[in-house]
């Protein structure tokens, strides 16, 4: 069996070359290694991403002259901060269930480019937009939101 190269205490998981915790602890000298730190904030961020995304979402929502004065460049930066975010949930699991699954990826490629776009087609005629209006939203079903 393999000597754990952390020793649980409560939350936090310390290396074992700090020795003594309790008695560290009482002395107020434990300090965490910043890959631990680093990798907590990643492992939080990841697990909570989709509640912060909402979070932001709903502020926004809720006070849309907070967030109006962010310039419109800072949006790129802020939708691949979520993208990442998004992207550290996945697991090499996940990329094995996508592999060894590839007619599921293949019948949701084909969904987007042919059933979306004839359903935004759909809902231009049903609303009777002008027909400059009704590019967008098939040029829209297009991008992979």
């Amino acid at each position: 069996m393999r000597t754990p190269l952390y020793k649980r205490h409560g939350n936090i998981a310390l290396p074992e070359k700090h020795g003594n915790i309790a008695r560290q602890k009482r002395h107020g000298i434990i300090a965490l290694p910043k890959q631990h730190i680093m990798k907590k904030l990643c492992h939080y961020i990841a697990k909570y991403m989709g509640v912060l995304v909402l979070a932001a979402a709903l502020l926004a929502l809720a006070f849309p002259g907070l967030l109006s004065q962010v310039r419109p460049t800072v949006i790129n930066y802020l939708l691949g901060i979520i993208m990442f975010g998004m992207g550290m949930a996945l697991n090499l699991r996940d990329f094995k269930i996508v592999f060894r699954q590839p007619k599921d990826i293949f019948i949701g490629c084909m969904a987007q480019f042919t059933v979306m776009p004839l359903l935004a087609v759909a809902l231009s005629r049903v609303f009777a937009l002008d027909e400059a209006l009704s590019h967008r939203p098939v040029l829209g079903s297009f991008c992979c939101f």
